[in-house]
């Protein structure tokens, strides 16, 4: 996936669904400074690389065999 900087990661619906275990982790009040730099380093880094750009290494698919 591609994004065009760090905001538009932390944003996202895939991250969104992270963020609430990230933050868990982190002492709350520290969150929202931790949070805010790392959105400003990841925005740092796409200005320079043109994008940030991740991948997803693993997919989980689950299935159910119908019944006759």
């Amino acid at each position: 996936m591609t994004f065009a900087d760090g905001s538009a990661l932390l944003r996202h619906g895939l991250c969104a669904y992270f963020l609430e275990g990230w933050r868990s982790a982190l002492p709350a009040e520290k969150e929202e400074d931790i949070f805010a730099r790392v959105e400003e380093l990841l925005n740092e880094r796409a200005s320079t690389a043109g994008s940030l750009v991740t991948s997803v290494e693993m997919v989980y698919l689950e299935a159910e065999r119908p019944t006759a």
